[in-house]
């Protein structure tokens, strides 16, 4: 029982860290967007 509650842990973790992830790399598509040429603050 133990092994499935670490299981569930480690999957919720895993997923929580690939949203994180993804934020990220939603937020650097976007800065890239408004700032194509890279000069702005968002680079």
């Amino acid at each position: 029982m133990y092994n499935l509650v670490a299981l569930v842990e480690q999957m919720a973790a895993n997923l929580d860290a690939a949203k994180k992830d993804s934020l990220l790399r939603v937020k650097v598509a976007a800065s890239k967007a408004a700032d194509p040429i890279g000069i702005g603050p968002n680079t």
